[in-house]
């Protein structure tokens, strides 16, 4: 199988959600996707568009965050909202920076804007914005791993972080279990630092 197709399939089941997820778009990734240890990470930059979103908000270890994803996508489910897509997180602070108890973060899933939410949800709109952005395949636990090159790139370019990191989860085996390792896209938002 060539590697756009087989990747095509990959990403095409990475959009099967364990959890039923009404109007949710297809997931595709445009870059070659990099794979532990993220000797080599492919990275590109491109322009989000905005995204309307319910959140939680967590204070406290990353690492608990992203485990909260599910519980979060299940408690939306019972409420019958519709996503638009797959989940994700916004990491506020630098864990090197940051006291451990004190890391800002907000568990997200993304809806359709203008509709009425039900249940306890916070909502925002994560803004139109220009990002670095890596498609990477691995355990949560080791996708930091390839920020160092996102901001590598942000470097070489000079230009300057501008926002929370984004972790898109596009496909995850505790999810779906026909997928084999999970995937996500890694954006970190950008402005000229000129």
């Amino acid at each position: 199988m060539s590697y756009c197709l087989m990747t095509l399939v990959v990403l095409t089941l990475a959009g099967c959600q364990g959890v039923p997820v009404r109007s949710a778009a297809p997931v595709l990734t445009d870059l070659p996707i990099s794979y532990e240890p993220f000797t080599r990470v492919h990275v590109e930059w491109k322009e989000r568009l905005p995204q309307s979103y319910v959140y939680r908000e967590v204070v406290g270890d990353y690492r608990r965050t992203r485990g909260q994803l599910d519980g979060f996508r299940r408690e939306a489910y019972r409420f019958g909202l519709s996503l638009a897509g797959p989940g994700f997180c916004l990491f506020y602070d630098d864990p090197g920076e940051t006291a451990i108890d004190q890391l800002r973060a907000r568990i997200c899933l993304p809806v359709h804007s203008g509709e009425d939410l039900p249940g306890p949800w916070a909502f925002d709109v994560l803004p139109r914005q220009t990002v670095v952005y890596a498609a990477v395949a691995g355990t949560h636990s080791q996708v930091p791993l390839s920020y160092s090159a996102l901001f590598k790139y942000i470097a070489e370019h000079n230009w300057v972080p501008n926002g929370p990191i984004r972790e898109l989860y596009l496909a995850d085996p505790a999810v779906d279990t026909r997928i084999k390792s999970p995937l996500t896209e890694v954006q970190i938002p950008w402005a000229s630092g000129r």
